[in-house]
């Protein structure tokens, strides 16, 4: 049985400057089991793949058309920053890690 969702995550402004303030934004779609995403999310911004820094809550903003969507403030430091993400759907007996997506900064 498959029960997969899409994590959708993006900065506003689109293009954010290190050290400048921007908005981190991740919503959680249906899965396919057409259930709307129901759980929480956590981010951290690491300098590497392999980061130890302390997950970070990020709060639930809206919930419509079954996606939740969730932002929370961040600056970014220049380079190549991992955002990792962890997802825990409220029926997941463990969290989903996310940890692979970097982002170029200026």
């Amino acid at each position: 049985m498959l029960d997969e969702f899409v994590l959708r995550a993006r900065f506003e402004p689109q293009r954010p400057k290190a050290g400048e303030p921007a908005t981190l934004i991740a919503s959680g779609s249906v899965d396919d089991m057409e259930r709307p995403f129901k759980g929480e999310i956590w981010y951290r911004i690491v300098k590497s793949e392999l980061g130890q820094e302390p997950w970070q809550p990020m709060a639930l903003e809206v919930e419509k058309n079954g996606e939740a969507t969730f932002r929370t403030s961040v600056t970014l430091p220049a380079g190549k920053p991992y955002v990792q993400f962890k997802v825990k759907r409220i029926y997941d007996e463990q969290p989903a890690e996310l940890l692979d997506w970097w982002v170029p900064i200026d």
